[in-house]
């Protein structure tokens, strides 16, 4: 099974001009968490299949990423607690927050991306220039 994850290419900016942001809580984890759209697609891909265990190479090859991308976002949610590590012939990784507060945070945001994509891709894309690594 191949699963392909297409965010919204074409961000409609009446979002803007309403002025929904998003919520402070869903900031707060975009700000520890995603750097880039590709974060966001690998949370909600992980969200969406939390039963499953993804191989860094299944991963780079769903959301069309270079390996050693899809390696280093996969460390960093690891290093998050996002992700629980299994050790198998390859690193096996699975949605599993090691926290209910860190759950409640990725459903936050991704329910808000359902709702609003516009407000979390330019709360992504504005925080991308940080200069703290995410946690």
């Amino acid at each position: 099974m191949r699963l392909i994850i297409v965010l919204p290419l074409v961000v409609h900016t009446e979002s803007y001009s309403k002025g929904r942001g998003v919520s402070p809580g869903v900031a707060a984890f975009i700000a520890a968490h995603l750097r880039s759209v590709d974060d966001l697609q690998l949370l909600v891909a992980f969200f969406n299949s939390s039963d499953r265990w993804w191989a860094t190479a299944s991963v780079g090859r769903a959301l069309r990423l270079g390996e050693d991308e899809a390696r280093r976002v996969l460390e960093r949610f690891a290093a998050s607690n996002l992700l629980e590590i299994k050790l198998t012939d390859d690193i096996r990784y699975q949605f599993r927050p090691g926290t209910d507060a860190l759950h409640r945070g990725a459903a936050a945001c991704i329910a808000e991306f359902g709702s609003n994509p516009a407000a979390i891709v330019r709360a992504i894309v504005e925080g991308a220039g940080r200069d703290e690594p995410a946690r």
